[in-house]
């Protein structure tokens, strides 16, 4: 398994202060939604209808009891006391402030999780691309169907 060295600490202590500065830009009315959602997607926060969710994930899907206090303490900290595990290695924490966010990241750092990324990051730039998959599987079992 991997583990975090002084380097990835640092790069996310720095990821997380520029996101900080782009929060209070965000609600300050200084960056519009759209201008913001890059930046909070790649931070694992996604816009819901009634409320700004963060996804974190799990590195491996693994978690010891200090990570797993640090997970549940954010949940009582900032959210509704609760986190949501998901198929995908991940906690999403459905309730937080945006302007709690920032501290949610920081901790979340102490626990040595890192943001979730989304499937397609998008560009202001161009537009997203998606791969088309794997080519369709012949059916080995003769049949109405075209192969």
């Amino acid at each position: 398994m991997y583990n975090y060295s002084e380097f990835d600490a640092a790069f996310v202590a720095e990821r997380n202060r520029q996101f900080r500065a782009q929060v209070e830009r965000r609600i300050s009315g200084a960056l519009t939604e759209d201008e913001f959602k890059p930046l909070r997607l790649m931070n694992g926060l996604y816009l819901q209808l009634h409320a700004y969710m963060l996804r974190v994930a799990i590195p491996y899907g693994t978690l010891d009891s200090a990570k797993m206090r640090q997970l549940a303490y954010i949940a009582e900290r900032w959210d509704k006391g609760y986190g949501h595990f998901t198929t995908r290695q991940n906690i999403q924490y459905n309730w937080p402030k945006l302007s709690d966010v920032p501290d949610m990241l920081d901790a979340r750092a102490r626990s040595g999780c890192m943001p979730s990324r989304p499937a397609v990051t998008p560009s202001a730039m161009s537009p997203p691309t998606i791969s088309p998959g794997p080519p369709p599987m012949k059916s080995p079992i003769p049949g109405p169907w075209p192969n």
